[in-house]
């Protein structure tokens, strides 16, 4: 989320008309003409001969929206599978066997919007049963499968095998796999942020070339690289109209970028409220974090980075990682802002242990060597409470709940994020060293939170 670019940015606009490159790759065949030239293959090669064959294509983008386009000559329909045990046949598409007549027309594909489903191809062996129907077979298979329906791909087989086809004397195969759910929603996160902050929404996709080197603010788009032009724009498209219809009046704009990930992350984050990214990607964005000196970029981000994961449309508190310290004053003032902005409650988390006690005041102090658990836990207690106080006073109405636990800081956060809908935790906390960009916590939280986590800087 942004106000209007700024030349510092070093955006670029929509490219304009470009000579296309004088080579371009051949799109892949859709299924019916691959089905007719098999036709037409049988029949110059083997005369009389004819064979079933059924032929897929699985199309989507990671995580979906996923289309099956199938296309089938005599074969059985394929059987979709859901993980809550719904099934049904995939009809359409279907045709006479192959070699009985290559000139007919050939049938038109079935494209199925699949959820996450597995796809189910078998031959017939697996139903059928001496003097028996496929009608009796088809309905058998499909209660099988049903109770199977969150197996492992090799256990459903191997069960369907086992259970159907224990005494068939005919050949039988099977061929299934699992469509992963959709588990990164950074587009609508950030569609959501955006309504709830009354900003407008800036969609942008870093684009750099491994073995192509433009010059910084050079336009994307050359005839060595238009080939991969559709594909960008098809994904920052599909990115908006997931933007607008979680928010269909927020103001969408989009861009394609040149540069390193990294780097442009930290640029528009000079004049954006808020960067959201996926947790997945380049190796995802909580290990891109860590590293180099071009990813310690990243973390002095100009604004709050929210990485988005965990599940999907999570409820519960929003947890806040209270530290005490100056860098995380920023964090604080950032959660309750959320929390009312979402309706939520704020679960103020402060860990502590021995390690909490500081060694010495100054220089000429002796070290400690014996804690007192009573004093510093009261010391613990009141760095909450005054951590806290100034901002319940300015959000009356965000519930908070104070909660001060003697653990392990890690791992505490981390189990205490199964219940919350975002975690918030400064860039930097009180332990470590000065020069470090990324707190062990905030670290922590990137890579292992249950739910979305929004990393704070604090005050230069």
């Amino acid at each position: 989320m942004t106000s209007p670019p700024t030349p510092e940015g070093r955006r670029h606009p929509e490219p304009g008309t470009q000579h296309a490159p004088r080579h371009r790759q051949r799109p892949p065949r859709p299924p019916e003409a691959i089905l007719r030239r098999l036709d037409l293959a049988l029949n110059n090669l083997y005369p009389g001969t004819t064979a079933s064959c059924i032929y897929s294509i699985l199309k989507g983008p990671v995580g979906g929206p996923w289309q099956l386009h199938c296309v089938s000559a005599g074969h059985l329909p394929p059987l979709l599978i859901t993980r809550e045990g719904d099934t049904r046949y995939l009809d359409g598409g279907r045709s006479m066997l192959l070699g009985i007549d290559p000139h007919a027309p050939p049938p038109q594909r079935h494209r199925n919007p699949a959820r996450p489903v597995h796809p189910l191809l078998y031959t017939d062996g697996l139903i059928e049963r001496r003097g028996e129907s496929l009608d009796h077979g088809m309905p058998r298979l499909r209660q099988h499968a049903a109770a199977l329906a969150r197996a492992h791909p090799a256990e459903l087989c191997e069960e369907l095998i086992t259970g159907l086809a224990g005494d068939s004397t005919d050949d039988v195969a099977v061929l299934t796999l699992r469509l992963p759910p959709r588990t990164d929603y950074a587009v609508e996160t950030a569609a959501h942020e955006a309504v709830s902050s009354g900003v407008g929404l800036r969609l942008v996709h870093a684009f750099g070339w491994p073995s192509i080197h433009p010059p910084p603010g050079g336009p994307p788009w050359s005839p060595a690289t238009a080939g991969v032009r559709e594909l960008v724009d098809g994904t920052l498209a599909e990115a908006e109209q997931r933007a607008r219809e979680v928010a269909p009046r927020v103001d969408v704009t989009r861009e394609v970028t040149v540069g390193e990930p990294l780097m442009v992350l930290e640029i528009e984050s000079r004049t954006a409220s808020l960067v959201v990214v996926g947790s997945r990607g380049l190796g995802a964005f909580g290990s891109l974090l860590l590293g180099s000196t071009a990813v310690h970029r990243a973390a002095y981000g100009h604004c709050p980075v929210l990485v988005v994961r965990g599940r999907p449309n999570p409820t519960g508190p929003v947890l806040l990682a209270v530290d005490g310290s100056p860098a995380g004053e920023r964090a604080v003032e950032f959660a309750f802002a959320e929390a009312s902005m979402r309706g939520a409650d704020l679960l103020a988390l402060h860990v502590w242990n021995t390690w909490s006690e500081r060694a010495y005041e100054g220089p000429g102090d002796p070290l400690n060597m014996v804690v007192d658990i009573d004093r510093l836990r009261e010391e613990e207690k009141r760095l909450l409470d005054e951590t806290l106080s100034p901002w319940q006073t300015r959000y009356p109405q965000v519930a908070v709940e104070r909660r001060l636990v003697r653990s392990r800081i890690r791992p505490a956060l981390i189990e205490a994020s199964h219940e919350a809908q975002l975690a918030v935790a400064g860039a930097r906390g009180r332990g470590g060293f000065t020069g470090l960009l990324l707190g062990s916590v905030s670290q922590a939280l990137l890579h292992h939170a249950h739910c979305s986590v929004a990393v704070v800087r604090g005050k230069e």
